[in-house]
C-alpha cells in the first residue's frame, strides 16, 4: 500500500513539475523583437557585425526610444530565413550578400527572394529593410542614422545620386531628400 502510494506521488509530482521544464521562451523571443529595433548581421559577413554595433551606438545615442540591439546570424543563409520568414526587418551586408538576397541567386537560388530596401549605404556596406517595413518609421530610423554620419569607420554615401537607386526604401528616400535639402 505504502509502495503504491510513494509510485503515485512521484509520478503525480513529475507530471506537475515537467511541463515548468519544457516551457518554452518562444512568446518572450517575439516579445523582445518588438520591443527592440534589432539589426541583423551574420558571422561569415565580417564586417556587418562590428558595424551594426556601430549602428546601435549612434541609435542609442540619438533614438534611444529604439532600444536598438546587434543581433548576429551564425551565417549568412540563416539571416536570409530570419529575414525571408520576417523575424528580422533591419540588417546590415555587404552589397554582394545583398543582392543575393534580392535575386535569390548564389547559395540563395533555390528559395523566394527577400524584397529588400536600401536605408542607407557605407561604402560596399548597405544597412536594408523588408520592404513592407512602414515608411514613416524607415524615414525616423534613416533621419536619426544621418545625424551620426561623421562618427561612422565607413563614410556614408549621401551623394544626390543616391535617390536614383531603385532599392532606396521610400521612407529612407524621404529623410535623404529632407537632408539634402537642409544641407
Amino acid at each position: 500500500m505504502r509502495r503504491r502510494f510513494f509510485v503515485c506521488s512521484v509520478a503525480s509530482l513529475i507530471s506537475t513539475v515537467s511541463p515548468l521544464y519544457a516551457h518554452s521562451p518562444w512568446g518572450q523571443y517575439q516579445v523582445y523583437r518588438r520591443k527592440h529595433l534589432l539589426i541583423l548581421s551574420s558571422r561569415d559577413d565580417e564586417l556587418s557585425y562590428p558595424f551594426s554595433k556601430e549602428l546601435v551606438a549612434c541609435l542609442d545615442n540619438v533614438l534611444p526610444i529604439a532600444k536598438a540591439r546587434p543581433a548576429r546570424a551564425i551565417n549568412i543563409e540563416r539571416a536570409f530565413e530570419l529575414l525571408r520568414t520576417d523575424q528580422f526587418q533591419f540588417a546590415v551586408f555587404d552589397r554582394e550578400n545583398i543582392d543575393k538576397m534580392r535575386n535569390a541567386t548564389g547559395e540563395f537560388s533555390d528559395r523566394a527572394p527577400v524584397d529588400l530596401g536600401t536605408l542607407l549605404q557605407f561604402g560596399d556596406l548597405h544597412m536594408v529593410v523588408r520592404r513592407d517595413f512602414p515608411d514613416d518609421l524607415v524615414a525616423t530610423v534613416t533621419h536619426n542614422l544621418i545625424k551620426c554620419r561623421n562618427k561612422f569607420s565607413i563614410p556614408l554615401n549621401l551623394k544626390p545620386q543616391i535617390l536614383d537607386d531603385p532599392n532606396l526604401h521610400q521612407g529612407a528616400k524621404e529623410a535623404i531628400k529632407d537632408f539634402l535639402s537642409h544641407s
